[in-house]
């Protein structure tokens, strides 16, 4: 379902959910407390993938925002169900 490597794109970049997160309450939580938004996926993708772009206005900075935001939610979202 997903394309091979060489056909990717420098300006978008798409994840597989391996983790079966909770998208849109990432996303959510991404969007109210960093103001930053990602892409949960669409059709037969939606909550198996999630899309973030790094075009545009997006900085290293932004993106290590969004990375580190992104290990602080799996993170606890891990720790509430192993515990």
């Amino acid at each position: 379902m997903l394309p091979e490597v060489k056909f990717g794109t420098r300006g978008l970049n798409c994840f597989k959910n391996d983790r079966n997160a909770d998208l849109e309450r990432l996303n959510k939580t991404l969007k109210s407390r960093h103001h930053i938004v990602i892409d949960g996926g669409y059709g037969k993708l939606k909550g198996k993938t999630f899309r973030i772009s790094n075009m545009g206005d997006e900085t290293d900075a932004t993106i290590a925002t969004l990375i580190e935001a992104a290990r602080r939610f799996l993170r606890r979202a891990r720790d509430v169900t192993e515990a």
